[in-house]
């Protein structure tokens, strides 16, 4: 028997930071590239495992969260703190994918 698998796709326009965490995300994953975190969507609590694609076609997922219900906030994990301030803060139209 075959699974039927639903995906919700919207683009929106997210805060966009990056922080360089060396933990455990709130997932219970390891921090690593690749990582994010983002708390709601217009209000929506936002799963672990959604996709969050960058308008440079960087897929993101979400393990993490930021703990203090930010809406339309995404934290990009990077490996140091100087990539972190290069970075720095931007708002970016970004594409997300919900299974």
């Amino acid at each position: 028997m075959k699974a039927l698998i639903l995906i919700a796709v919207f683009i929106t326009t997210l805060e966009c930071t990056a922080y360089c965490d060396k933990g455990l995300t709130a997932s219970g994953e390891h921090v690593r590239d690749g990582i994010c975190a983002v708390d709601r969507i217009n209000g929506v609590l936002v799963p672990f495992g959604t996709k969050v694609i960058l308008p440079n076609g960087k897929v993101l997922v979400v393990k993490d969260r930021f703990g203090a219900n930010h809406d339309n906030h995404l934290d990009i994990w990077m490996a140091s703190e100087d990539e972190c301030w290069e970075f720095g803060r931007k708002i970016l139209r970004c594409r997300i994918e919900v299974e």
